[in-house]
């Protein structure tokens, strides 16, 4: 992520206070963006207004994929109760302000449900602090290594739930790591985690259940702009979103869900007012310096009685 303001960078992802607890998704808000496009009228590109927003639409932006995932929905509209009741009835509690004559809004929903191949053994999980309710699975279980990284990276085949394990499930990845990245570098980890090293013995694995609810401002988003197909300008005012993740004995659950409201821009006026203390000079052709110079506060703003009176 080079050129990128790091401050502004940790924004894209949702953190949990007092804690290194941090989630990232990229699909849900490339869907709104399609869901926001369509409802301008079709394919319409955006242009980012800094350097996070062109790290997203450069490499994480991929329409083709985001269309592909089943397991999201989205909704577009210039009403906001209508976008909020979307919310509500999937399950979430963040909501968009009521919306202005120029502005409308766009939601996108994930909601991902897998299961383990086998239900999971209920086992405790300790620490050096604290013991933790956890999952014992051993069906569908695999790990490899990772040169340079210190511990294994587990992998759990799943299923759906009408479904037996086949193609095209997804596969849950753990592994332990002492700091975690920032931003899409967090992505861009389990990335080089993905493949490289041997794979090592791995009858079972153990692991703690979790329920995760984080939601916050989709700050980095604001500003992200569009023409819609009718030539005029869109840009975003507003993103938010609320991700929640739970894992038990029984499998793995995503919900993830984005909310951006989109403002109409004005076109811009050629008018140029002067309404601060300026500067002023007069040239005359032939002249090497101006006649006359001044910068002028606002002391002498006042109306002469007459530009020909002495």
């Amino acid at each position: 992520m080079s050129n990128v303001d790091t401050r502004l960078a940790d924004t894209t992802m949702l953190q949990a206070e007092g804690s290194k607890t941090r989630s990232i998704t990229t699909y849900t808000l490339a869907r709104a963006l399609i869901a926001a496009e369509e409802f301008m009228g079709g394919n319409c590109g955006w242009n980012g207004t800094n350097g996070v927003q062109e790290d997203f639409l450069t490499n994480f932006f991929l329409p083709n994929e985001a269309l592909s995932i089943e397991e999201i929905e989205t909704k577009a509209s210039q009403a906001a109760a209508e976008l909020n009741k979307f919310l509500k009835e999937n399950g979430f509690d963040i909501e968009l302000e009521e919306l202005g004559p120029n502005e409308f809004g766009a939601v996108s929903i994930l909601d991902q449900l897998v299961y383990w191949l086998e239900k999971g053994e209920k086992v405790p999980i300790y620490t050096d602090q604290s013991e933790y309710p956890g999952v014992q699975l051993k069906k569908g279980v695999s790990a490899h290594e990772v040169p340079g990284h210190n511990y294994p990276v587990v992998s759990i085949e799943t299923k759906n739930k009408e479904e037996n394990q086949g193609a095209g499930k997804a596969i849950v990845h753990m592994t332990i790591l002492d700091d975690p990245p920032s931003g899409f570098d967090l992505i861009s980890k389990t990335m080089g985690l993905k493949n490289g090293g041997q794979f090592v013995s791995c009858d079972e694995v153990q692991f703690p259940m979790i329920d995760l609810n984080l939601q916050g401002e989709l700050d980095w988003v604001v500003g992200m702009a569009t023409q819609a197909t009718n030539g005029q300008d869109w840009s975003i005012s507003k993103g938010i979103q609320q991700t929640k993740f739970r894992m038990d004995e029984v499998g793995a659950r995503v919900q993830d869900a984005v909310a951006i409201t989109l403002e109409r821009c004005c076109s811009m006026s050629s008018r140029i007012v002067i309404d601060k203390p300026f500067l002023l000079w007069i040239t005359k052709e032939d002249l090497l310096y101006p006649t006359f110079t001044a910068f002028l506060d606002t002391d002498v703003w006042s109306k002469p009685t007459s530009v020909r009176e002495m």
